[in-house]
């Protein structure tokens, strides 16, 4: 199977791997996004009602965890796949609330404002490589997850197109994220963006599902990255979809990119509702 799928808290058996995805390096990349590495002055924090593509974005909360993500579809969020599945529990993830666009009434305090409400995950799919990966190297080109929500909110915010490049990658693309740090020197849903659009240094190969992003102090112009960011949806200058944020270190930001694999991935998954899914198995005690 190249994907599985799953009920937030099921724990399936692992699947046998589709293992479609190019090998390439990932600088840190067993480390997760920590605490404290963001540099909130080098960021947009929002305080307001946002335009379409940044409405797309959306914060992601459960139980165990937070992060972020992107609507690709009416009902179907892209996410990082470490963030619905947990590789050592062989499990996945605590239902997850989505609550698209929203921000804090103060930018980094106060309320958290939801202008277009919240919505729960309904079902979880990730890469079968992701799962059968024996090292955190060789899951990484595999961290991408879609999560099913119960609502079409992204009919109301409007979701990110998707694209690929298998032979130029991003090269000369624009891009853009939204997320939600999660930890200090912010609030919980504090909702930030990049302040303006970040050409990557590595970015002519689009077959190794790798994007190194770096920050001012490593040399670049893309602010990095912390904890609750993870599975911030990276999009270029046509509001498509080109990776999803995965690990890194202090002054870099990792992204699982869209190559052929992932894209057709999120394709098969995109247009997924909660009663209709791609190779849905039973709901769990049913």
């Amino acid at each position: 199977a190249e994907s599985t799928p799953g009920y937030p808290g099921d724990d399936p058996a692992p699947p046998e791997d589709g293992g479609a995805a190019g090998g390439g390096d990932t600088p840190e990349s067993s480390e997760p996004r920590p605490k404290g590495w963001i540099q909130l002055n080098q960021w947009n924090v929002i305080k307001s009602k946002q335009a379409y593509p940044t409405r797309a974005a959306t914060w992601l909360t459960s139980s165990a965890s937070g992060c972020s993500g992107a609507f690709i579809g009416p009902y179907v969020v892209a996410t990082a796949a470490h963030c619905v599945y947990d590789r050592a529990a062989r499990k996945f993830m605590p239902r997850y609330d989505a609550r698209p666009a929203s921000y804090l009434s103060g930018g980094s305090s106060g309320a958290v404002v939801a202008p277009y409400g919240a919505t729960s995950a309904r079902f979880y799919a990730v890469m079968a490589g992701w799962q059968t990966a024996t090292s955190d190297a060789a899951a990484d080109p595999f961290d991408v997850a879609s999560v099913t929500m119960a609502d079409a909110k992204g009919q109301a915010v409007g979701f990110l197109g998707l694209a690929v490049d298998v032979a130029n990658g991003v090269a000369g693309d624009a891009l853009r994220t939204a997320g939600y740090p999660q930890s200090s020197p912010t609030k919980a849903g504090t909702f930030v963006t990049w302040k303006q659009p970040c050409y990557p240094a590595n970015s002519q190969n689009g077959n190794d599902a790798t994007i190194v992003t770096y920050a001012p102090a490593g040399g670049g112009s893309c602010p990095a990255a912390e904890q609750g960011q993870s599975g911030s949806a990276l999009w270029d200058q046509d509001a498509k979809l080109r990776a999803v944020l995965s690990r890194g270190a202090a002054q870099l930001n990792v992204w699982c990119e869209l190559n052929q694999a992932n894209y057709d991935f999120f394709q098969r998954y995109k247009g997924a509702t909660p009663t209709s899914q791609p190779d849905a198995p039973p709901p769990p005690g049913r």
